[in-house]
């Protein structure tokens, strides 16, 4: 997932429904053609799944607030059943309860066996929600630990030195 959703991680001029199958469209139909009713019924899932306002799959992107953005670019990546999620700033500039679920929805890709990486600048949000932490330095890695071992002390003095 990309850090500047608008930028990277959506079309906003699309709809819901393009975007939430963009990454998988080869396995929503036969050949050139694309099933359609398999399209809106996939984005239809995920909409309730992921809990995204939206009045339907065919509203415009750009019309949804940040967090219901973010919801349909993890709901893309979601699709795709990767088996390996990056989530790059995925709660940034998104309400609380938006954050919530990205958090929810990452616990519960771990929970079916996936691998979900997590790049935030936000201390409390990676202590909260990590159990190890890397910290990178200069495009190095200058500390790994286990959350459940470190503290926010601790992982500042690697930032800062």
């Amino acid at each position: 997932m990309a850090i500047d959703r608008k930028e990277e991680g959506v079309a906003v001029t699309m709809d819901v429904k393009s975007n939430v199958v963009a990454a998988n469209i080869e396995n929503m139909g036969k050949g050139a053609r694309i099933d359609k009713r398999l399209e809106k019924s996939r984005a239809e899932t995920w909409v309730a799944k992921l809990n995204i306002k939206t009045p339907g799959v065919q509203q415009v992107v750009n019309n949804l607030s940040g967090g219901n953005q973010q919801k349909v670019v993890v709901a893309k990546w979601l699709e795709r059943d990767s088996k390996i999620l990056l989530m790059a700033e995925p709660t940034r500039g998104i309400d609380v309860g938006s954050k919530a679920e990205i958090y929810r929805i990452a616990e519960e890709c771990c929970q079916k066996g996936a691998g979900v990486l997590i790049v935030s600048s936000e201390l409390p949000e990676i202590m909260a929600i990590s159990d190890r932490i890397v910290v990178m330095k200069d495009g190095r890695v200058a500390g790994e630990f286990r959350t459940e071992d470190t503290n926010p002390t601790e992982l500042m003095h690697i930032v800062t030195s």
